[in-house]
């Protein structure tokens, strides 16, 4: 069985905000947008009336500039890293500075379409971040409530699991054929470990995946991805 694990943290909230140079009286919204690729926060920036609302976010790998729309001061969007562990350590600091719905958008290669849209119905667990939440986890899945919003409103998109991995160049002929045979249509690096953490803090999280770029035969999939991201849909 899958049981989440809620030790207490070694480093309160607050002092994960005081230990990584905070913004001064930063006050975040409840609800967040995570890009795990390069292009969706910059197409936000360049074809939308945005703000700076903080120049580095607290986190403690590497911080990254907070965005805010100028006209719709409901959620904030940011770069959520890359891989696991970066991932959750910016969920953490987000948490800690009060965000408590989490809307993620990545891109992965494997067995669908270029620019098809996948909403994860659960994430089977290749990396060790998703660990430190669980005592043993072979998938994890995202809020229901949550899963069922982005579903009905992303009306082109398709529902199907996916992997995620820490080790990006193992991936072997035989472990994709085991995915496969388990579902799965892509591979990340971030999607389970995101799961895995909101149900240890009772938060949502959703993650929405573009497929980027249909592998060449003979060839291992690609992860990178080039798509126009068009109109925010109405889950944001």
């Amino acid at each position: 069985s899958q049981k989440a694990l809620f030790h207490p943290h070694l480093i309160p909230d607050q002092k994960i905000l005081r230990c990584n140079h905070p913004c001064q009286n930063l006050c975040l919204p409840q609800t967040a947008v995570l890009f795990y690729m390069h292009s969706g926060e910059e197409y936000l920036r360049r074809n939308y009336p945005t703000h700076l609302l903080c120049e580095k976010l607290p986190r403690f790998l590497r911080g990254c500039p907070v965005y805010q729309f100028d006209l719709d001061n409901h959620f904030c969007f940011l770069d959520g890293g890359r891989g696991a562990p970066q991932a959750v350590d910016t969920l953490e600091t987000l948490a800690a500075l009060g965000v408590k719905t989490i809307v993620t958008v990545g891109a992965f290669g494997e067995n669908v379409n270029s620019g098809d849209i996948i909403i994860p119905n659960k994430a089977f667990v290749e990396e060790g971040t998703s660990l430190h939440y669980y005592d043993s986890i072979e998938y994890s899945v995202p809020s229901p409530s949550l899963y069922q919003l982005a579903v009905k409103e992303i009306t082109s998109a398709k529902s199907f699991p996916i992997v995620s991995t820490d080790a990006v160049y193992r991936q072997t002929f035989l472990k994709e054929q085991l995915w496969r045979e388990k579902g799965a249509v892509g591979v990340d690096m971030e999607t389970s470990a995101l799961f895995s953490w909101k149900f240890s803090w009772s938060r949502c999280c959703i993650c929405p995946d573009c497929f980027g770029q249909t592998p060449t035969e003979g060839r291992r999939p690609c992860l990178g991805m080039d798509y126009d991201a068009g109109n925010p849909p109405s889950i944001f």
